[in-house]
């Protein structure tokens, strides 16, 4: 997860450099929490910088309740709160980003950094497949395709895609669950296989539904559900 979010840091810097698309605003993000069958307690989350242009919201039942709206921004992106996928940037944009990475250990040379840039721009997928973030201050979700996951796994259309109990296959996808209810932060990990619906995904942008259930490590069972409507952020997009 560590190299996801550096990755998914460089992505972010590209979009500040580059302008995003698309501006639709919704609301503004909060996030409503309270602890098992507790009456909720309110508990406005901040308000990201920028100009809003896509959300996700998900709900959290169980022994753990929660209501967490999530939104996106442009200029700059909010990391928290957005998608970001290979099919929305150029080959070039791509280079860069792999550039960038290769460009964090300073003990390699030029020659060496173009080589294993070059090498990359040879894989399936070159850089990040697909990456969808869903948070705010009540917690986050983060889906990311499976090990060994190939662009045919994963096309650049609408799908229906298993979330996955455990290690994540080809054509499935792993899911980090994080929540930060009043009682205090928890860490759970899928239970149970869930889905993601992806009713759009193209130049444009990317919609779905999921749900999943998961438990932490202390035995709190949860039921999450939730939907995101993103734009697409990259050079290649179309408005």
């Amino acid at each position: 997860m560590m190299m996801m979010n550096l990755r998914l840091g460089i992505a972010c810097a590209l979009l500040v450099a580059c302008g995003g698309k698309k501006d639709a605003a919704p609301s503004a993000g909060s996030a409503v929490a309270v602890a098992g069958s507790a009456a909720s307690a309110s508990a406005p989350a901040s308000a990201p910088a920028g100009t809003p242009v896509g959300k996700c919201t998900f709900t959290v039942t169980g022994d753990v309740a929660l209501a967490v709206d999530a939104v996106a921004t442009k200029s700059p992106p909010n990391g928290k709160a957005m998608a970001t996928a290979d099919y929305w940037q150029t080959d070039d944009q791509i280079r860069s980003a792999l550039q960038m990475l290769a460009g964090l250990d300073t003990k390699k040379s030029k020659d060496a950094v173009k080589a294993e840039v070059d090498e990359a721009m040879k894989k399936d997928p070159k850089f990040m497949l697909l990456l969808v973030n869903c948070g705010a201050d009540g917690g986050s979700l983060n889906f990311s395709p499976g090990k060994d996951s190939k662009y045919a796994d994963l096309p650049f259309k609408a799908g229906k895609y298993p979330i996955a109990a455990g290690t994540a296959k080809a054509g499935e996808l792993a899911a980090t669950v994080n929540l930060r209810p009043p009682t205090g932060h928890k860490s759970f990990e899928v239970s149970e296989p869930g889905a993601m619906d992806i009713t759009k995904f193209d130049a444009t942008g990317i919609t779905g539904t999921f749900t999943f259930k998961a438990k932490s490590h202390d035995g709190k069972a949860v039921e999450v559900k939730g939907s995101f409507d993103y734009p697409c952020v990259g050079v290649a997009c179309k408005s």
